[in-house]
This record gives structure tokens, sequence and C-alpha cells, in this order.
């Protein structure tokens, strides 16, 4: 490669490596972090799924299109997990809030 192909490589791997750092610089600042964001984002999305699928065996069970108990053992199901989700997310964000302190 000539010279100023070269130089041109190097003066963009600059630019990238600032803009990295930049957006790093800004990610420590924020609270919560990106990645525990991430997991808020999920959890929340999951939380919402288990009260939907909860709704939906209520309705089943209701309509008599699965027998009670059958519709209990979903909603029974569906709360465990949402449970153990709500106990990860409340983590994180006892976490985030420990950070800030």
């Amino acid at each position: 490669m000539s010279k100023r192909t070269n130089n041109q490589i190097q003066d963009w791997r600059e630019v990238i490596e600032r803009a990295s750092d930049e957006r790093e610089k800004t990610n420590q600042l924020l609270t919560p972090s990106r990645d525990q964001t991430k997991y808020i984002v999920e959890f929340t999305r999951s939380l919402y799924y288990y009260a939907q699928r909860m709704s939906m065996a209520h309705d089943l069970a209701r309509d008599k299109v699965v027998d009670v108990e059958v519709g209990q053992k979903i909603i029974n199901a569906q709360l465990e997990m949402l449970n153990k989700t709500k106990r990860n997310l409340d983590a994180i964000l006892e976490e985030d809030t420990h950070e800030r302190d």
C-alpha cells in the first residue's frame, strides 16, 4: 500500500478509537449501565409475557376451553416464573441503586 493509504487508514483508526473512547466515557457516566439496561428491558419483557400467559390461561378456563385445574396449573407456573424474573429484576435495580450511592 502507498504511504497515503496507510496514513488514511491510521487517521480512520484514530477517529474510530476516539469515538469509541467517548462512547465508553458516556456509558460509564450513565446509570444504569448499558448492559444493565439490556437486562432490565429483557426482564420487563419477560414479566409482560408471563402476565399475558396468566391472563390467557384464565380466559381459557373461564370459557371452558381447559379445565379449571389445568388453567390454575398454567397460572401457577407462569406466576412462579414471573416471581423469579421479578427477583432478578429487583437485583439489577438494587445493584444500580448501590452504584449511584
